[in-house]
């Protein structure tokens, strides 16, 4: 589920106050910050500012790649079910299923790599 949202606050430091208020509850394991920004306009600003919250937005997005592939192998695997086994079309499904299992297990390899990576870099 995708959601953006935006809010209004009354006061300059209150949405300071709200990313820190759901960044306490993501660090609970209540909600999943997938990315946020924050724009303000101080007084007497020519423009405005924006401190975006992800750095890594990329990388999360990563992370959801059992999100994006585990729904299309499950209806790979439906489909190469409901297939007779003579059927031209089967043997594509197969193929792709075993290609979207293979860029799955590729991705979650990555992710372990620049993880040892970072940690190499002292950032992790």
């Amino acid at each position: 589920m995708t959601a953006f949202t935006v809010w209004k606050f009354e006061t300059p430091d209150g949405a300071e106050q709200a990313v820190d208020a759901l960044e306490g509850a993501e660090r609970d394991h209540l909600i999943k910050i997938m990315d946020h920004a924050v724009i303000s306009w101080p007084a007497g600003a020519s423009k405005p500012r924006m401190k975006h919250g992800r750095d890594e937005a990329w990388h999360d997005t990563l992370l959801q790649a059992d999100n994006i592939y585990r729904p299309m192998i499950a209806a790979l695997a439906q489909g190469i079910d409901e297939l007779g086994p003579d059927d031209p079309a089967r043997n594509r499904l197969v193929v792709s299923r075993a290609f979207m299992q293979f860029i799955l297990e590729e991705l979650h390899g990555i992710n372990d790599r620049w993880a040892a990576h970072r940690r190499e870099l002292g950032e992790g």
